[in-house]
C-alpha cells in the first residue's frame, strides 16, 4: 500500500514537473519517469526488506549459538552429540621414542 502511494506521487510529480510547456508533454514526460522511476523504487524496496529479514535470521542464529554455548559450559550435555573416546595408547615420537603429547 505504501509503494502504491509512492509510485503514485511519483507519477503525479513527474506530470506536474512536465506540464509547464504543455499537457500532453507532461502526460509524456510523467509516464516515462513513472516507467524508470518505479521499478528502481521497487527493487530497492526489496532489497531493503530482504536486507531486514537477513538480519532477523542472523539474529536468532546468534540466539541459537549462544544458547548452546551457555548449555556446554553448564555441563547440561543431556540432547549433544557424544563426546570422542578417551585415547588409549600414549602418544610417542617416532624419532626418539619419547614421549611428546
Amino acid at each position: 500500500m505504501l509503494l502504491t502511494t509512492g509510485y503514485l506521487s511519483v507519477l503525479l510529480g513527474a506530470y506536474l514537473s512536465g506540464s509547464t510547456d504543455s499537457p500532453a508533454v507532461g502526460i509524456i514526460v510523467g509516464a516515462l519517469l513513472f516507467l524508470i522511476v518505479t521499478p528502481v523504487l521497487l527493487l530497492l524496496s526489496i532489497v531493503y526488506v530482504r536486507v531486514l529479514l537477513e538480519i532477523v535470521v542472523v539474529l536468532f542464529r546468534i540466539s541459537d549459538n549462544t544458547a548452546e554455548t551457555v548449555r556446554l559450559l553448564a555441563g547440561r550435555e543431556d540432547d549433544a552429540a557424544p563426546r570422542p573416546a578417551e585415547p588409549t595408547e600414549e602418544l610417542t615420537d617416532t624419532n626418539d621414542g619419547e614421549r611428546t603429547g
